[in-house]
């Protein structure tokens, strides 16, 4: 829940921070939170929880068309968003009412055997937008 909250904390600022620069400096971000043991070497950090990160950051609108009961792909946002595991998803369910989540589709990663649900995290003020949202995880 934590990184979550730091997530949102940090678009806010970047949000804020676009406000006050030209269009040409303003930073967008895409994020993905996923948990699980992390091998720490050095100067680094590996292993396959961070893997599965990396690829929850690289799905696009390009990726929907290969994904089992996706969202239209112009629902997709192109900037400044959270996604996150199914595992991070039940946890929020579970814990944490004040985000809202929509399934994404589920999806097949890169080096990850099967097909793997993904969720859209939403922000405090546009949880109550689900209305006929997708997917809660339970």
């Amino acid at each position: 829940m934590r990184a979550v909250e730091a997530v949102f904390e940090l678009l806010n600022r970047v949000a804020h921070r676009n406000r006050e620069v030209p269009e040409e400096r303003a930073l967008n971000l895409r994020c993905a939170v996923h948990l699980g043991e992390v091998d720490i070497i050095s100067n680094d950090r590996e292993g396959p929880h961070v893997s599965l990160a990396f690829r929850l950051e690289e799905i696009s609108r390009a990726s929907l068309p290969a994904a089992l009961n996706p969202i239209p792909p112009e629902q997709f946002p192109l900037q400044n968003y959270v996604l996150c595991s199914e595992e991070v998803a039940g946890i929020l369910s579970r814990r944490a009412s004040r985000w809202g989540m929509v399934s994404i589709g589920l999806l097949k990663l890169k080096g990850f055997p099967g097909w793997r649900e993904v969720f859209r995290v939403l922000p405090e003020e546009h949880a109550s937008d689900l209305g006929e949202a997708r997917g809660r995880p339970g």
